[in-house]
C-alpha cells in the first residue's frame, strides 16, 4: 500500500455535467386520464412510443461541437487541454489526440480552453447543427512569483478511470535533483510510489515486486531492451529530446501488452513549423545538443538531439591527467574517486573507467501532407564502450514510420512500422575470440481512435511483431568458422484489442477493455524435448522453414477500472488486468550486465501470466489544492521462469531445459 500527498495548481475545478430530467415531461403524462373503452396493452405500447418520440425530438434539439486542440508554434495535437462551457455545468478535455467532443442543447455558449503554461482562449459559439471547431493555443511567458499549473482539471485525479497511473512533463523531472548535472528520467520515474531501483545508483528498476523484465519500455511506440548507460548509471532518454511520459503500474489499457508488470511511455519531443530554434550545454558527464528546424514552413519540420561523453568536462579532465587519447588512466577504483591517478600526483580522481564511453542520438521528422494526413518519423541510435572481458560495445538502434490519417473528426487512425534491435559485441584480449548476441525486432500496428460523443472514447486495433533472437556466438578468429554457436530462435507477437473509456453515469465511469495475445514460434529450428533431471533431450524435431510454427500460444487478456464518485471530493477505484508475457530476460548479473540474452515463449517455456487487482481511494481537500490517494494491490503469477542456479556461461547446449 501506498500513500501520496501532492500540490498542484490553483485552477478553478470544472462543474459536473448536469443531467436532464424529465419531470415536467412525466408530471404532464399522470394527468392523463384513462378511457375505459381502450384496452390496457394499447395504453402501454402508446405511452411507450410517446416516450421513445419524446426522446428523438428532444435528440435532435441537442448538436454535437468537436475539433482538434494544437499548439499555435508546432502545430502539435495537445492533449489534456480543459474546455469549459461558461455559466453551466458542461465541460471537456481532449484526449491524446488532442481530439474533444461536446454535446449541448440548441444555443449560444462562451468556450473556455485552458492549458498549462498556454493562454486562455475563449470562443462565443452559436450551435444549431454538429459543429467542428479546431483552436490553437500559444504558450505564455509567465513572469513574476512562481505559479503552479497543470495539465489537467483540478478533479481529474478524483473523477477520471486512471489508477495506478503516474504522468510527468519534461518539466517536471529537469526539477529532480540529478546526478553530476544529468537529467535522468529512469531515476526520476524510481521516486514514484511502488517503483523501486534495482541496485543503488543503477537506472533499472522494479515495479510493485515484479521482474525488472517485466516493464514495456517505448520510446515514441519503440521498445527499448537495454535501457541503461554506463552499465547502468545513466539511462538512454535525453531529457532534451522528452517531452514527458506515463507510467502504468496497473490499470494498463488494452492496446498495451507483452509485459506482466508495467509500461513506460516515453513521448519524444517535436519541432514546430516556424521557428528556429537550438541549444547547447556542457556537463561533467555528457555534452548535448539540440535542433528544431521547420525546413518547409507548415511543412516539413526536423528535430535532432544527442549528447556525448567525449565532449563532457569530465572525460576531458581525464584525458589532461592521462597525457594520452585513450583515456588509460584510473580504473573501476577511480570511477568512485579513489584513483590512484599517475605517478606525477596530477589526478586522484577519474570520471570514467579505461575505454569507457557512450553517446547518443534522438531524431524526428514530420510531414504534413495535409490537415487529415501526417507522417512521423521518429529515430534513436545510442552506442556505449567499455572494457569487461575485452574490449566491448553495445547499443540500442530503433526507428519508426507513423502514418496520422483523420478519417473524420470522429475517427483517427495511426498506422506505423517499427525496428529495434538491441546488440552486444566483444572482442578478446589479444583478439583471439569475437562475441556477438541480440535481438531484432520488426512491427507493425494499426491503431484506431472512434470518439462517437463526450461519453465514449474507443481505442480499437492489431499489433504484429516479428522477433529474431542472437543467444551468442563466439567465434575463434584463428581457425575459419570455428567457435562456439548458439542456434538462432525466431517468434511471431501478434494481438487484437479493443477498449472503451465510457461516462455511464454522473458518478460512475469505466474503462474496459480485452486483448487477444498469439504467440508462435516460428521456424528454422529444432524442437526438443528434455529430461528435467539431466537437461538432456530425450527427442527432437527440425522445422525448416521459416513459416513453419514449432509452438503456438494463445492468452485473452482481460482490463477493467472502474471509478465511483462518492462526493465532489472523493472516489474509490478498482481495477483488474491480465497481461502475459511472452518474453523473458535472462541475465547473469555481475560486471557484465549488457549480457543479457531476451528467452522467447517455446514448447519448454509457456507465457508468464500476471494478473492484478488494486483498488484506491482518491480524496482533494481545499478546493482540490491538496490531494490524497491510497492503494492497494493484489498480485499473483503463473508459469515464471529464470536459468537454474549455477549457470555461468550462456554458451552450454541446451539453453533452452536449464
Amino acid at each position: 500500500m501506498h500513500i501520496k500527498v501532492i500540490s498542484p495548481s490553483h485552477l478553478s475545478a470544472l462543474p459536473s455535467n448536469i443531467s436532464i430530467k424529465f419531470s415536467r415531461l412525466l408530471s404532464w403524462t399522470r394527468t392523463l386520464k384513462m378511457r375505459s373503452f381502450m384496452h390496457a396493452g394499447l395504453i402501454r405500447s402508446f405511452f411507450a412510443f410517446f416516450f421513445f418520440t419524446a426522446s428523438l425530438l428532444f435528440a435532435q434539439n441537442k448538436f454535437t461541437l468537436s475539433g482538434f486542440v494544437t499548439d499555435a508554434h508546432s502545430e502539435e495535437k495537445l492533449a489534456g487541454v480543459n474546455i469549459i462551457v461558461e455559466n453551466t455545468d458542461w465541460g471537456a478535455a481532449t484526449n491524446q489526440q488532442g481530439y474533444y467532443a461536446l454535446t449541448l442543447p440548441v444555443g449560444s455558449y462562451t468556450l473556455s480552453y485552458r492549458y498549462m503554461g498556454y493562454e486562455t482562449v475563449k470562443k462565443e459559439v452559436a450551435l444549431a447543427r454538429n459543429r467542428t471547431l479546431n483552436i490553437t493555443l500559444s504558450q505564455e511567458i509567465l513572469k513574476g512569483d512562481q505559479v503552479s499549473v497543470t495539465a489537467e482539471k483540478p478533479d481529474h485525479n478524483i473523477k477520471s478511470t486512471e489508477i495506478s497511473i503516474e504522468k510527468l512533463d519534461i518539466q517536471q523531472v529537469e526539477r529532480i535533483p540529478v546526478i553530476m548535472g544529468e537529467t535522468d528520467i529512469m531515476k526520476t520515474i524510481q521516486l514514484l510510489p511502488g517503483i523501486t531501483s534495482t541496485s543503488e545508483g543503477n537506472s533499472g528498476y522494479i515495479v510493485r515486486g515484479s521482474g525488472f523484465d517485466q516493464n514495456l519500455i517505448l520510446m515514441d511506440g519503440m521498445p527499448i531492451y537495454y535501457s541503461s548507460h554506463m552499465q547502468g548509471l545513466y539511462s538512454v532518454f535525453n531529457s532534451d529530446a522528452v517531452d514527458g511520459l506515463t507510467v502504468y503500474k496497473g490499470g494498463t489499457p488494452a492496446r498495451f501488452g507483452g509485459r506482466g508488470a508495467s509500461v513506460l511511455d516515453v513521448r519524444m519531443r517535436e519541432s514546430g513549423f516556424e521557428q528556429y530554434r537550438a541549444g547547447f550545454s556542457l556537463g561533467l558527464i555528457t555534452s548535448k545538443f539540440f535542433i528544431e528546424a521547420p525546413v518547409i514552413a507548415d511543412k516539413l519540420s526536423v528535430f535532432v538531439a544527442g549528447r556525448s561523453t567525449r565532449l563532457g568536462l569530465g572525460y576531458q579532465y581525464d584525458q589532461y591527467n592521462s597525457g594520452n587519447s585513450d583515456n588509460t588512466s584510473g580504473g573501476k577504483d577511480g570511477a568512485k574517486g579513489e584513483s590512484s591517478g599517475d605517478k606525477s600526483g596530477n589526478s586522484d580522481y577519474t570520471f570514467f573507467d579505461p575505454y569507457e564511453r557512450w553517446y547518443d542520438i534522438n531524431a524526428k521528422v514530420i510531414y504534413k501532407i495535409n490537415d487529415n494526413n501526417r507522417i512521423f518519423l521518429s529515430g534513436y541510435y545510442g552506442q556505449d564502450y567499455a572494457i569487461t572481458v575485452g574490449p566491448t560495445d553495445w547499443g540500442n538502434k530503433a526507428a519508426s514510420f507513423r502514418w496520422n490519417h483523420n478519417f473524420s473528426q470522429k475517427l483517427i487512425s495511426n498506422t506505423s512500422l517499427i525496428y529495434s534491435e538491441y546488440y552486444t559485441h566483444n572482442v578478446s584480449f589479444g583478439g583471439l575470440y569475437v562475441f556477438r548476441s541480440g535481438i531484432k525486432t520488426s512491427s507493425f500496428k494499426q491503431d484506431l481512435l472512434w470518439v462517437p460523443n463526450d461519453k465514449h472514447g474507443v481505442h480499437f486495433g492489431f499489433q504484429s511483431e516479428y522477433q529474431d533472437f542472437n543467444h551468442g556466438g563466439l567465434e575463434d578468429t584463428s581457425q575459419d568458422d570455428a567457435g562456439k554457436f548458439m542456434p538462432p530462435m525466431q517468434g511471431l507477437e501478434s494481438a487484437l484489442y479493443i477498449e472503451n473509456d465510457q461516462k455511464i453515469t454522473h458518478r460512475l465511469s469505466a474503462h474496459y477493455g480485452l486483448r487477444w495475445s498469439f504467440y508462435h514460434q516460428l521456424g528454422p529450428g529444432d524442437r526438443f524435448v528434455y529430461d528435467e533431471a539431466s537437461n538432456e533431450p530425450i527427442s527432437s524435431e527440425y522445422f525448416a522453414e521459416n513459416t513453419d510454427v514449432m509452438a503456438s500460444y494463445n492468452v485473452l487478456e482481460p482490463r477493467l477500472t472502474m471509478t465511483y464518485l462518492l462526493d465532489e471530493n472523493s472516489s474509490v477505484k478498482t481495477s483488474f488486468n491480465r497481461n502475459a508475457q511472452y518474453l523473458r530476460l535472462m541475465s547473469l548479473g555481475g560486471q557484465i550486465q549488457w549480457y543479457d540474452i531476451w528467452m522467447p515463449t517455446t514448447n519448454n517455456i509457456p507465457p508468464m501470466i500476471t494478473n492484478q487487482v488494486a483498488a484506491g481511494y482518491f480524496r482533494n481537500f481545499a478546493d482540490h489544492q491538496f490531494k490524497l490517494s491510497g492503494e492497494v494491490y493484489y498480485k499473483w503469477m503463473t508459469d515464471a521462469a529464470d536459468f537454474e542456479d549455477g549457470l555461468h556461461n550462456y554458451l552450454v547446449d541446451n539453453l533452452e531445459a536449464y
